[in-house]
């Protein structure tokens, strides 16, 4: 019994897989008969990649903030700001991963969604130090940052 099944299985049909981001069309010309199907890829959806990087972004922001006030992170921590340290960094990490994966998989998901999240990371990290560092300018740094990490990671989709 086992043999025939192996050897019923060894003969099945093999279907080549098809893209999820492609769709079909038709070629020209109706005569009737089956015609090969052409495959021409979407392009990535730049208003949607805007939106899930805005969901995506508010969500890591908020979970990582609740991440780095936790009870976990500030075990050993004695003071009245204990946790905001923390809490700062896992919103700004949070949301960088978080706006990445939403732009993307809003967008269709194309890119090399790692390296997306590398950049938007650096991109957090250097703004986060910019405004740690300016006099006055530390609100508009710090409201621009993610709209440059949102830029770049939807540029990286085409």
């Amino acid at each position: 019994m086992l043999v025939l099944t192996v050897a019923h299985t060894a003969f099945a049909q093999r279907f080549e897989p098809i893209a999820a981001s492609s769709i079909p069309l038709a070629s020209e010309g109706g005569t009737g008969q089956l015609e090969q199907m052409q495959m021409v890829p979407r392009r990535p959806n730049d208003l949607l990649g805007v939106a899930g990087g805005i969901v995506g972004g508010g969500a890591g922001f908020f979970g990582g903030l609740l991440v780095g006030a936790s009870d976990i992170s500030r075990r050993n921590c004695v003071g009245e700001d204990c946790g905001l340290a923390q809490a700062i960094v896992g919103s700004m990490i949070g949301e960088a991963v978080g706006l990445a994966v939403g732009a993307h998989y809003g967008a269709r998901g194309r890119g090399n969604l790692a390296v997306q999240i590398i950049t938007s990371t650096a991109i957090g990290a250097a703004g986060l130090y910019a405004a740690w560092h300016a006099e006055g300018a530390a609100p508009i740094i710090l409201t621009v940052t993610p709209l440059v990490q949102l830029a770049t990671v939807l540029a990286m989709e085409h």
